[in-house]
């Protein structure tokens, strides 16, 4: 397995290919906000094409998190480490999600406070966020999308935050099938331990229970 702390920085131009897909990236774009077709014509010679393997790194912790990638395909979890060693989960993203070390570059932080890991073979399309913070003063368009970005971003985290302040570990797991529906089949126990915040013998009771009670309602 690819080393974790491997970052796409060192890797990311040896797949520089210019083809279709960055029309997806276009497309992304102009889903949060009107970009002319000039300022589009000037960033997108800054994007690139890049494949990791299942446990190489877009982004590690206390390295350099200047990228930022869209999920062409495959599935990715952004988590933190603790002093002793564990694991906490904060999302994963999966096709048509941005990921980024968001707190690192909003706050001008050299160095990445979590872990972006390809769960799954991934394609991205990635670019250095210094490339997107260039263009906010050419174009109004630029600082929407920046705005709607920091909006859905502040949003998910909210969200988290809500969850694990007030939420059982049960209605945690609950809110994770609602919030990715068919996620959980590509997704290892372990790893859905570490984002409901128990250990993979509590989870695995929990979605025994969960079960039972499926099939108690079934039978009625």
């Amino acid at each position: 397995m690819p080393a974790v702390g491997r970052s796409l920085l060192a890797i990311g131009h040896k797949n520089s290919v210019k083809s279709d897909w960055t029309d997806e990236a276009l497309t992304f774009l102009r889903s949060l906000a009107p970009l002319p077709a000039e300022e589009w014509a000037e960033f997108k010679p800054h994007l690139r094409q890049t494949k990791l393997a299942a446990g190489e790194s877009l982004v590690f912790h206390g390295g350099p998190c200047e990228t930022v990638g869209l999920i062409r395909s495959g599935l990715m979890k952004t988590f933190y480490v603790t002093s002793k060693g564990a694991e906490f989960i904060r999302n994963f993203s999966a096709e048509g999600e941005l990921v980024a070390a968001y707190v690192p570059l909003l706050s001008g932080q050299q160095n990445a406070d979590v872990t972006i890991l390809a769960m799954e073979p991934c394609d991205l399309i990635v670019t250095e966020f210094s490339r997107f913070r260039e263009r906010l003063a050419r174009h109004w368009t630029w600082q929407q999308i920046s705005r709607i970005m920091a909006e859905q971003n502040y949003l998910r985290r909210e969200k988290r935050q809500y969850e694990l302040l007030t939420m059982s570990a049960a209605e945690r797991f609950e809110s994770f099938l609602a919030s990715w529906p068919g996620l959980i089949s590509r997704i290892t126990q372990q790893d859905l331990a570490a984002y409901v915040g128990v250990t993979p013998e509590s989870m695995s009771r929990l979605r025994s229970r969960r079960k039972a009670r499926g099939a108690e309602r079934q039978t009625r």
